[in-house]
C-alpha cells in the first residue's frame, strides 16, 4: 500500500514502506505516561486535556477521549466495538475519530493504557492489549502534533486476526474520512502511519521549459516548506523527464530537516554557583551533528545572537567567545540565569541557537542549585542603601531538605566583575557583617552553600548601593589629612580607624602584618571630604579571625600617605 489520498478535506494518509514516510520510532511512555484506568471490557475514558489546541477537519480541539476498542475520539462518549469501513454516518460510529486499531479488544484480563506529553507532542498507547476471546495481544500508539499531523504506531501486534480491523479517520458529521484499510491483512510490527494535511514540502520554479540546442544550462529553484511538518527527516525526489535520448529521466534526491537538531551542552556549575567568573556563567556548545554528511559543522557557524539559556537569557555582550577544538565557548549573565532557574539537584538548562542559514538546534545540561534562603530583609525590587561603618545582621536557612557543611561569603564594589571574601568556610546560620569602605552604586553580595561535593547553591544579593561620607564624628571638614587609631589600642579583638580627608579624594587603605604582606582591605575607591570611620573587625580578606599581634594600617588620598600601628589582643 504505502500512500492514499487526498480526501475531501484535503488529508492524506502514508505509512513505513513510503520512501517519503518517516521511519517507525517507537515512544514508550510506559514509565512516565499517566495510566488510563481501563480494567474491563468497553470502556471510554476522557476527557483528558491537550496540553495545545489541536485542529481536526476544521474543529480545534482542547481535549480528547479514549476507548478500550483501541479507538480515540475529540467528543464520542460512544464505546462502539464493532468496526466499520470509514467514513460512516451510522449512529453507533464515533465522530471526530481517530481509529488505531478499532476491533473488540478488552482490558478485563491484561492490557494498559497510558497518556503523556512529551513537551513536543502528545501520546496514548495501548500496551499488551488483547482482543476479546481470542487475538492479540497488540501494542500500538497514537500520537499528535501541534500542526495537526497525527502518526499510528505499531510496535507488537500478534495473532491471526489482524484482519477485522478499521484504520483511518473521520470528521464530526462523518461524511468525510480518510481510511486505510477495513478487515484486511494490512497491520504489521514496526509499523508507521502518518496523517496530514500539509502540501508537498518542495516545489521546483520554472516548472517545465525549453532549452535550445547549444544554450547554457537553465536554474531551476528547489525550496522546501516545513509548515504543517511534524519535526523529522523528509525525503523526497525531483524528477527532470527530457527528450534527451540517453537520460530520458533524472532523480535527484532531497532532504528536509525540521524541527532543531541536537546539540550537546556542557554548563560548568562552578560558574553559576560561586564567583570564580566573575559575572558569568560559561558554557560550552559542541555543534549538531552535520545535515548533509560528511560536511562537518564548524563552532564558528554558530550564530552567536541566536543563542538563549532558558529561552530568554541572550549570550552576554561582554563575555568573550572562543573556539576550540570543534567547541565553541560562551558567557551568559550570571544573576540573570539565577534569577529564573528553580532549585534542585539536577536542574535542566536548556539553550536554543541556530547554526547560520543551515539549522536550528537545541541542546541540554543539568547543574545542581540548592539555595540558601536568605531571612534578613533588603529592599524588595530596588535599592539597598547602607552606610559605610555600619553592621548589618544576616542570617539565612539551608537549602530544603539538605545541610551544608560550611558557607562562604563575598562581596564585590564593582557589580561582580571582582569579588572579596566576607568570611569563608563558617557553619553559623548567621554573621554580622560591617559594611566595607568601598563607595558603590553597583555593590553585589552573595552567600555560597558548601558540601562535600563542593558549591551547592547560591543567594545573590544585586544593587546594593554603599553611601559615602557617613563619619559620626563630626561634621566640619578637617584642614589637613590624617590617618589615627580611634579608640582602646591594644585593641580588643575589633578596631576603628579615623581618615581624615579635607577635599574628596580616591583612597586606598589597608593593614599589614609585620613582614609588610597586605592581609585586609579596608577601604578602596571615591570618598568625599571629611571624616571617615573604617572598622576592622580583625578578620582577613578570607574571613578568617587574624592571631594576636602587631599590625599596621596605610592610607592612600592622593599624593597623602599616612601609616597607624595597631595592637590585637585575642
Amino acid at each position: 500500500m504505502g500512500n492514499g489520498g487526498p480526501d475531501a478535506f484535503g488529508y492524506r494518509w502514508m505509512d513505513s514502506d513510503y520512501s517519503l514516510c518517516p521511519p517507525f520510532s517507537w515512544v514508550d511512555i510506559t514509565g512516565v505516561g499517566t495510566a488510563i484506568p481501563f480494567n474491563g471490557d468497553d470502556q471510554n475514558s476522557g476527557a483528558i486535556a491537550l496540553p495545545f489546541v489541536f485542529p481536526f477537519y476544521g474543529n480545534n480541539f482542547s481535549s480528547v477521549r479514549v476507548c478500550t476498542n483501541g479507538w480515540l475520539s475529540f467528543t464520542s462518549a460512544l464505546t462502539t466495538f464493532t468496526n466499520t469501513a470509514l467514513p460512516s454516518g451510522g449512529a453507533t460510529a464515533p465522530e471526530n475519530l481517530l481509529a488505531a486499531f478499532w476491533d473488540d479488544l478488552t482490558f478485563s484480563s491484561a492490557g494498559d493504557a497510558y497518556h503523556y506529553y512529551d513537551g513536543s507532542k502528545f501520546i496514548v498507547s495501548w500496551v499488551a492489549v488483547p482482543r476479546l476471546t481470542s487475538g492479540g495481544p497488540y501494542t500500538f500508539q497514537v500520537i499528535l502534533y501541534p500542526s495537526g499531523t497525527i502518526d499510528f504506531q505499531y510496535q507488537n501486534m500478534q495473532g491471526t486476526r489482524l484482519n477485522e480491523a478499521t484504520i483511518g479517520i473521520q470528521n464530526a458529521t462523518k461524511d468525510v474520512g480518510t481510511q486505510v484499510v477495513f478487515n484486511a491483512n494490512y497491520v504489521k510490527d514496526n509499523l508507521r502511519i502518518r496523517f496530514s494535511r500539509a502540501p508537498g514540502w518542495v516545489t521546483v520554479s520554472p516548472a517545465s521549459g525549453t532549452i535550445a540546442a547549444g544554450a547554457p544550462p537553465d536554474t531551476v529553484l528547489v525550496s522546501g516548506n516545513a509548515t504543517g511538518l511534524a519535526d523529522g527527516d523528509y525525503a523526497g525526489q525531483v524528477r527532470i523527464t527530457s527528450n534527451d535520448l540517453d537520460e530520458g529521466l533524472t532523480t535527484i534526491p532531497v532532504n528536509l530537516h525540521v524541527g532543531v537538531a541536537a546539540s550537546t551542552l556542557a554548563v560548568n556549575p562552578n560558574t553559576l554557583n560561586r564567583n570564580s567568573q566573575g559575572n558569568f556563567v560559561s558554557i560550552a556548545v559542541t555543534p549538531p551533528n552535520p545535515i548533509l554528511p560528511p560536511n562537518p559543522i564548524e563552532p564558528e557557524q554558530i550564530l552567536t545572537s541566536s543563542l538563549l539559556l532558558q529561552r530568554s537569557v541572550p549570550v552576554d555582550p561582554q563575555g568573550p567567545v572562543d573556539y576550540e577544538d570543534g567547541i565553541a565557548y560562551y558567557k551568559f549573565d550570571r544573576a540573570a540565569l539565577l534569577e529564573i532557574l528553580p532549585e534542585g539537584d539536577a536542574v535542566p538548562i536548556e539553550l536554543i541557537g541556530e547554526v547560520e542559514d543551515l539549522t536550528w538546534f537545541a541542546a541540554t545540561d543539568e547543574v545542581r542549585l540548592l539555595k540558601p534562603h536568605f531571612q534578613t530583609v533588603f529592599t524588595p525590587n530596588g535599592r539597598t542603601r547602607l552606610p559605610i561603618g555600619s553592621n548589618v545582621s544576616l542570617q539565612w536557612t539551608d537549602p530544603v531538605g539538605h545541610t551544608p557543611a560550611s558557607y562562604d561569603m563575598s562581596f564585590s564594589a564593582d557589580g561582580g566583575a571582582t569579588w572579596i571574601p566576607v568570611f569563608t568556610g563558617i557553619t553559623d546560620r548567621h554573621y554580622q557583617w560591617t559594611v566595607p569602605a568601598w563607595s558603590t552604586d553597583h555593590g553585589m553580595l552573595e552567600l555560597v552553600a558548601v558540601d562535600a561535593a563542593g558549591p551547592m547553591g547560591v543567594w545573590l544579593q544585586e544593587d546594593v548601593e554603599i553611601l559615602p561620607g557617613v563619619t559620626g564624628i563630626e561634621n566640619q571638614i578637617p584642614k589637613a589629612f590624617a590617618l589615627k587609631f580611634a579608640g582602646q589600642n591594644p585593641a580588643p579583638g575589633r578596631a576603628n580607624i579615623e581618615l581624615a580627608l579635607p577635599t574628596a579624594s580616591p583612597v586606598d587603605v589597608r593593614v599589614h602584618d609585620v613582614r609588610g604582606a597586605v592581609i585586609r582591605h579596608l577601604a578602596e575607591g571615591s570618598l568625599e571630604a571629611g571624616v571617615h570611620r573604617l572598622p576592622w573587625d580583625g578578620r582577613d580578606e578570607g574571613g578568617r579571625r587574624v592571631p594576636a599581634g602587631v599590625y599596621f594600617v596605610s592610607a592612600t588620598a592622593g599624593r597623602d600617605r599616612g601609616n597607624v600601628r595597631v595592637v590585637m589582643l585575642r
